[in-house]
């Protein structure tokens, strides 16, 4: 009831400003509206629980089901999480099984999120409880490129940081509670790192994975080599990964 009043005077106040713009226009009296019987209602499918690892195979129904008529506007389905990290599998499995996939863009987005954990230079010591720590993985910057380019040679050295990362951004959290890992553990900043790092690992290994398919021969790379960059990495992922 207490929707429905609030609706009521809000359409009462808009119809206030109306007459004084139109005098002479005939409105409705809200107060009279009544809501169509129950039995009318239109209702959908009946919700349903499933495993993470059940998705592609409900996609895969669904779209290919004789019984299901779908229109173009309703063939797009979305999976929605609080945190990035719980994706990245799913994300794998969307792919590999050959369905496209498309993430938010923007600052918000996925692959920003990747990259700017990429970007950020990696610290020796976290000194101070609000330090963050980053990949430092080579990059465009304004004097060329910039960050450990050591990294871009070495798969292995990649997700080491990455695992450091999850290590040391867990102990900022233990500091900030002031040694309560109980407390550290409900740290919002610690789940979005930690959540960010662990869909880091997938990205990057679906892309490391992509550059050594493109070659007959064993992959090699260098220090320094520009193909392994931040923006070769962002490419990936527009063009292929969510093209």
């Amino acid at each position: 009831p207490l929707p429905a009043e609030s609706c009521r005077a809000m359409c009462a106040d808009a119809v206030k400003y109306a007459k004084g713009v139109w005098p002479n226009a005939a409105f409705p009296d809200y107060n009279d509206h009544h809501t169509p019987s129950f039995d009318g209602w239109r209702t959908g499918a009946e919700e349903i629980t499933i495993d993470y690892n059940q998705i592609v195979d409900a996609i895969e129904h669904i779209l290919q089901s004789p019984d299901i008529t779908l229109t173009e506007a309703n063939k797009q389905f979305t999976v929605l999480s609080y945190l990035n990290g719980p994706l990245s599998a799913v994300i794998k499995q969307l792919v590999m099984a050959g369905i496209p996939v498309s993430t938010p863009s923007g600052e918000g987005g996925i692959v920003s999120a990747v990259s700017k954990l990429l970007k950020m230079p990696f610290r020796e010591v976290l000194r101070a409880k609000n330090h963050r720590q980053g990949v430092s993985f080579p990059h465009k910057g304004k004097k060329g490129l910039e960050g450990d380019t050591q990294m871009a040679a070495n798969d292995d050295a990649v997700f080491n940081r990455l695992l450091q990362i999850d290590e040391d951004e867990w102990e900022q959290a233990v500091r900030r509670a002031n040694g309560d890992s109980n407390l550290a553990g409900k740290d919002e900043t610690y789940a979005e790192i930690s959540s960010t790092v662990e869909i880091a690992e997938t990205l990057m290994e679906m892309w490391f994975k992509h550059q050594a398919e493109l070659c007959e021969e064993p992959l090699r790379f260098r220090t320094g080599d520009t193909t392994r960059t931040v923006e070769a990495f962002r490419d990936y992922c527009k063009t292929v990964l969510f093209s």
